[in-house]
């Protein structure tokens, strides 16, 4: 019961600190994900990295 307890704190914990680290941020983040789209909607399903 305790480790589960602490488990839970730790998790609730990180989470907490990185929604704090990444306020403000969302533009950039969607910027990033417009980018993969562009990259792998060219693709066609192929899994190369990114250049």
């Amino acid at each position: 019961m305790t480790t589960l307890m602490l488990a839970e704190f730790d998790a609730e914990t990180r989470f907490r600190l990185r929604a704090q680290n990444g306020a403000g941020k969302a533009q950039r983040g969607l910027e990033l994900l417009d980018k993969l789209d562009a990259h792998f909607a060219g693709s066609k399903g192929d899994s190369t990295a990114l250049p």
